[in-house]
């Protein structure tokens, strides 16, 4: 019996040992999992967004896409007629437009919080509003983007800056304003949720969006039955950009089958002498904000 009692205890201990191991193997890979993920979300986080041309982004390939179909219905929505268009001018700094992106939302909102662009202000008329052009006003626009080098910290980790130097610097800078500035994301699952990004164009709030990898839609010929969408790629840039509209297109064949839908992002695209749409799809949108002062 005391032999029988001993071989009993040795085999309660080596199962013991052997949940034991489980546990703690189990354990080990929980907590490397969560601290995986934390990673990949500060890494995230931590992208930064950067030109490699003082004038915005870099080189580009022109690319089209045609889309036929039988009828399309279409919905749009922008704020008012006229919208900054700003960029950079200084040589010397290639790494800066998320300086432009926020200097376009203080060119915009100084309509209505005077001194947000110190010195001048950016538009004129009193029922239909208009921007001046950069050129106009432009030492004023560069004097804040130079600023927003620095209160964005960028640069200094690495080239460009994060989504979150991007927020601190501009809280930081409407704070010295004596005033206060909110955002808020108009994505649901990873994409750009229509019914938000419509709340926030509606209620005047531009959005800025975070690109990695972007296109312009500098023209869409359409004919009829067609529709041809000419774009400038620029694959390898990472952007910042600021949508104060958007078209949203859903073309259809002869049978009322839906064939393509065209959401496109009507941009101030911090590039000198580029205007057009971001078509969604082209490129990733890494995050999208609304900012409101």
């Amino acid at each position: 019996m005391k032999a029988q009692s001993i071989k009993n205890f040795a085999i309660r201990i080596t199962v013991f040992a052997l949940l034991l191991a489980v546990a703690l193997g189990a354990t080990y890979f929980l907590f490397a999992a969560i601290g995986q993920a934390g990673t990949d979300v500060a890494q995230a986080e931590e992208k930064r967004y950067c030109d490699s041309s003082y004038l915005g982004a870099g080189s580009y390939v022109t690319q089209t896409e045609t889309v036929s179909y039988a009828t399309k219905s279409t919905s749009r929505n922008t704020i008012g007629s006229s919208f900054p268009a700003y960029y950079n001018t200084v040589a010397s700094v290639t790494d800066n437009c998320a300086g432009v992106a926020g200097a376009i939302l203080m060119g915009y909102y100084d309509r209505y919080h005077a001194d947000l662009i110190p010195g001048t202000a950016t538009g004129s008329g009193r029922f239909s509003y208009k921007y001046f052009e950069q050129s106009q006003i432009q030492s004023y626009v560069q004097a804040v983007i130079n600023g927003f080098y620095d209160l964005m910290n960028v640069g200094q980790d690495a080239a460009g800056a994060s989504r979150q130097d991007y927020i601190d610097g501009l809280t930081s800078y409407v704070a010295s304003k004596g005033l206060s500035i909110s955002f808020g994301s108009v994505m649901t699952g990873g994409a750009i949720d229509l019914a938000k990004l419509d709340t926030a164009i509606s209620a005047d709030r531009p959005v800025s969006i975070f690109m990695s990898g972007f296109g312009i839609t500098t023209s869409i010929t359409d004919n009829g039955s067609s529709a041809v969408y000419t774009k400038r790629v620029y694959a390898g840039s990472a952007h910042i950009m600021i949508v104060y509209g958007y078209e949203n297109v859903e073309y259809y064949n002869a049978a009322g089958q839906l064939v393509a839908t065209k959401l496109n992002l009507l941009v101030s695209t911090g590039l000198a002498n580029v205007s057009g749409y971001v078509t969604v799809g082209t490129g990733t949108i890494d995050a999208a904000d609304y900012a409101a002062i």
